[in-house]
Parts: structure tokens; C-alpha cells; sequence
């Protein structure tokens, strides 16, 4: 069964240098498509979650955190269509957090950080281990971000809309 990593943190303002294009030319026996320079990647491979998660880290010159899904699991929620009722803006940006762990307690959505009346990011629906919200393009939605983390107890890792997009896009074109 096909998996989805994300790597939290990596490729920062310099810091935590790696290259997930080599990674995945590396780790080619799990099948891995590497989407970017956020450590995003399918491994279409059909292997156990625990192989592919030591075998990246083997090949990383530090401690990673990442967060993994199986394709079914992200394919079943994208297709509930999470984005629905947000129009386009071009001064806000769609984005996808992956949380490390299911989040147990009921969150009421949409919520704003850090307030309404100030908002930098709006949530608009969490689902099992994935938020999908809405962020202002601005320096201060990377905090915004941040304090989101703190807020669900819990790591996240972000990525924007196309991102998730283009993932879905090969995970329905060269199979799961």
C-alpha cells in the first residue's frame, strides 16, 4: 500500500539542510516521488510503514520528524472536498497541517488564530490527522502557525493547497 511522508522542518531559512531528490534516488526500492524541497514524498512501494520510516531516517544527516499516511487514508479525505465554501483570494493561502497524532478532543470549527477580530490563520475543518484551514500572506501566519501547534498539542507539519493537489493528482494517476 502506497504511504504519504511528510518531513516537519526541514530546508528552513538554510537550516537542517537536506535533499529530498537525492533521498529519493537513494530510497528507490520504496518507490519514493519526491514532491519539492519540503521533504514531501509518495512511496508508491508496497512496504510496512516502520521500513520506509527508518530507511529515510538511515539516509538523513539528523533526527527527523515525520509525519506519514497511508494514500487510502488522505485519498477518503480529500475527497469530502474540505475546501468547500472558501472562495479563492489571492491575499489568503490554503493550506493542509499534518498532525503527528489523531487529535482526541473535539475541536468546534472554523476557528481563528490567534483571534477573530486579528485573524493571521482560520481553520476550517480538522479531520482525524489532518486541519485544513486558510492563512493571510503575511510574517506573522508563520507564528500564527506555530501557536496552532501549541493550541492542538500536538506537531504539525504544513503544506499549501497545491501541494496536496499534486499528491493527490499522482496517487489517483500512477495508482496506490
Amino acid at each position: 500500500m502506497a504511504h504519504v511522508i511528510f518531513l516537519k522542518g526541514i530546508n528552513v531559512g538554510g537550516h537542517r539542510r537536506l535533499q529530498p531528490s537525492q533521498m529519493a534516488k537513494t530510497l528507490k526500492a520504496f518507490k519514493l516521488i519526491n514532491i519539492g524541497a519540503a521533504g514531501t514524498f509518495i512511496a508508491l512501494g508496497n512496504h510496512p510503514s516502520e521500513s520506509l520510516r527508518q530507511a529515510i531516517q538511515a539516509n538523513a544527516p539528523f533526527l527527523l520528524e515525520l509525519m506519514m499516511c497511508e494514500a487510502n487514508e488522505l485519498l477518503q479525505i480529500w475527497a469530502t472536498n474540505p475546501f468547500t465554501g472558501w472562495a479563492e483570494n489571492k491575499q489568503l493561502v490554503p493550506f493542509v497541517s499534518v498532525m503527528a497524532q489523531a487529535n482526541t478532543q473535539p475541536v468546534e470549527t472554523p476557528f481563528f488564530v490567534p483571534n477573530e477580530d486579528d485573524w493571521k490563520v482560520k481553520v476550517l475543518k480538522i479531520q482525524h490527522r489532518f486541519v485544513f484551514g486558510i492563512y493571510k500572506r503575511e510574517m506573522k501566519a508563520l507564528a500564527a502557525l506555530s501557536q496552532l501547534e501549541k493550541m492542538l498539542q500536538t506537531s504539525l507539519t504544513t503544506r499549501n493547497r497545491n501541494t496536496f493537489q499534486k499528491i493527490i493528482y499522482i496517487l489517483e494517476t500512477e495508482g496506490q
